[in-house]
């Protein structure tokens, strides 16, 4: 399910609108201080004329404004605001657009209000194909669109959502599950027709982070064997991986891979059960299905270990990043332990390592969010046995806590390591200068 609105991404203002009149709307600094150089673009007719983005209505050439960024699409959102109504003889389309790829034959997917002169103003939800085009889903709701109305496209876990706030409240106002948003393409905010006059003002943005893919764990008990779980298969600069190790007895330890960072552990499991330990780094793209070396001990104690991957990072180490561990033993099931976020974009993640070889769920009966399991469990029948599983949480209310809830499974010596994953560190305002498409490119796209 997509987010709510009461739930934002992580919110930056792109543009604020107040440059000088008749300009492009090109490489000027935000409220933050940071210079978008070519984040916010404006092409053909578009201009600012008294602190607004609008079409000159010469009558002619369709104007519009975008943003380009390869990072746009999955995790992302964009929110615009409506500061003057449309007027004039053609229609405006205040639209939202994510494309993948960013070359020729891309899919394209709108979200907007659109204005026709000489009928009712509508607000106009659509989804479409562009390759087709084929529409894929849409939703029309007459009503006047009024100066202070916000539109909000977003893109999380797979879906597409776009919410209109009219008249005091959020709406949502259609959704459809895509697997062809992947992260990159453009928002735009498009006048098209002749002599429209639409204004539009306070340009944000919303970042989240989310959990991405796994590699195949690992386990032995075999002395002198290397613990070396995978890497997922793809990996992109900028995830966010964890590797979660488990190590039954309380003597031996894993090794620190090299160029991973040890984030937490040793945590006991039941005082002399096992121990498991939390190791990360951020990625630089070379990872893919790479191993990691965690130690060959000469013991016949089982050991396992298995590594995961995150989206959403903007910026920042990886100890700026994942912070604010908490960690819970028990000997039966696992116990969820309390996780506090510090930031919009941050979502709460939970390492489970259990002394025999269970499968498991979702945990239930939490508060403050929703933890699911990520992926299904990595078991390996040892002796005991062991299992290892990954689930996380987006916050009812980010920053926020979540707190309580439990696993049901076979009554095994357990524990759990809980953490926050940032998508910038604390000292972070703004997310990096977005990488630009080419105004030809984007000319080549159909409207």
């Amino acid at each position: 399910m997509p987010l709510g609105p009461a739930q934002p991404l992580a919110d930056y203002q792109l543009d604020d609108c107040t440059g000088s009149d008749a300009n492009p709307i090109n490489g000027r600094t935000s409220p933050q201080g940071y210079t978008w150089a070519g984040g916010l673009q404006g092409q053909d007719d578009c201009k600012l004329v008294s602190n607004f983005i609008l079409d000159d209505a010469d009558g002619g050439t369709n104007g519009h404004c975008y943003i380009s960024n390869a990072q746009w699409g999955e995790n992302q959102e964009l929110q615009v605001t409506l500061q003057g109504v449309p007027t004039g003889s053609g229609y405006m389309f205040l639209m939202a657009r994510v494309q993948n790829p960013p070359t020729t034959g891309l899919n394209a997917y709108y979200f907007g209000y659109l204005a026709l002169s000489g009928s009712p103003i509508w607000v106009l939800g659509r989804i479409l194909n562009n390759d087709s085009p084929t529409e894929i889903a849409s939703s029309v709701a007459a009503g006047t669109v009024v100066v202070g109305d916000k539109l909000r496209i977003r893109c999380y876990g797979g879906t597409i959502s776009g919410w209109v706030f009219r008249s005091g409240a959020w709406t949502s106002v259609i959704s459809a599950a895509s697997a062809l948003v992947l992260g990159s393409g453009t928002f735009d905010i498009e006048f098209d027709g002749n002599d429209t006059v639409a204004k539009v003002n306070d340009v944000r943005g919303g970042h989240t982070v989310s959990y991405k893919s796994q590699g195949s764990g690992v386990a032995t008990e075999t002395s002198g064997a290397a613990l070396s779980p995978l890497c997922p298969a793809v990996v992109d600069a900028g995830d966010v991986l964890i590797a979660h190790t488990y190590w039954e007895d309380t003597t031996t330890a894993p090794s620190t891979p090299s160029g991973w960072t040890l984030l937490d552990g040793p945590r006991v499991i039941e005082t002399t059960i096992g121990r498991h330990w939390i190791f990360g780094k951020v990625a630089d793209g070379t990872e893919d299905g790479a191993s990691v070396a965690l130690g060959s001990p000469a013991v016949t104690t089982q050991r396992g270990a298995r590594v995961y991957s995150f989206a959403g990072r903007v910026s920042g180490a990886i100890t700026e990043l994942v912070q604010g561990f908490s960690a819970t033993s028990h000997a039966t099931n696992p116990q969820m332990p309390t996780v506090s976020t510090t930031h919009l974009a941050s979502l709460a993640v939970a390492c489970v390592a259990q002394n025999d070889n269970n499968t498991a769920a979702s945990a239930s009966g939490e508060a403050g969010g929703d933890w699911t399991e990520s992926v299904a469990e990595f078991t390996s029948a040892l002796t005991p046995g062991l299992m290892l599983q990954v689930q996380t949480a987006v916050l009812d209310t980010n920053p926020g806590t979540i707190s309580g809830g439990s696993v049901a499974t076979t009554s095994d010596p357990c524990g759990v390591i809980a953490f926050e994953i940032r998508a910038v560190p604390a000292s972070a305002s703004v997310p990096p200068r977005p990488a630009v498409l080419s105004q030809a490119m984007h000319r080549a796209f159909s409207y």
